[in-house]
C-alpha cells in the first residue's frame, strides 16, 4: 500500500499522525531506561492517541533535554537516579508552562489525563 492512501486511510478514521509529541521521555542510566520502557507501555496502553517519544539512546540529561525541546513536545517525562529510587517521575512543561512537578510513577498515567 503506498504511502499516500496509508495517510488518507489514517485521516478517515480520525487517526492522522500529530507532527510533534505530547511527551518526551528523558532517561538517566540504564536502569532508568529501562523503567521508561514499562512506563511507556503503560501510558501508550489507557492514552492511545497520546503521541509519545522514548529516549532510548545514550547522552547526557542536557543534551537529551535539547531533543526533547527540538521534538516539538509540550512535556518532558524525567527519570533519573533519584527520581527512580524514590519511586517517582519529574514532569517539566516545555511549552505550556516554565514549571517542574514531580510525582509518583503510579500516578503518572492520571496526570497525563489531566494535562492532555
Amino acid at each position: 500500500m503506498g504511502m499516500e492512501r496509508l495517510i488518507l486511510l489514517l485521516k478517515h478514521y480520525g487517526l492522522a499522525l500529530s507532527a510533534n509529541a505530547n511527551a518526551y521521555f528523558v532517561s538517566l542510566g540504564e536502569a532508568a531506561r529501562l523503567q521508561t520502557l514499562l512506563l511507556t507501555e503503560q501510558c501508550r496502553t489507557v492514552l492511545p492517541a497520546l503521541a509519545m517519544v522514548n529516549h532510548c539512546g545514550e547522552g547526557s540529561f542536557k543534551s537529551q533535554m535539547k531533543r526533547a525541546d527540538k521534538s516539538g513536545a509540550d512535556i518532558a517525562i524525567i527519570l533519573g537516579e533519584d527520581e527512580l529510587q524514590n519511586q517517582q517521575v519529574s514532569i517539566k512543561y516545555l511549552r505550556i508552562k516554565q514549571e517542574q512537578e514531580t510525582i509518583a510513577q503510579t500516578e503518572l498515567v492520571n496526570r497525563l489525563q489531566q494535562i492532555f
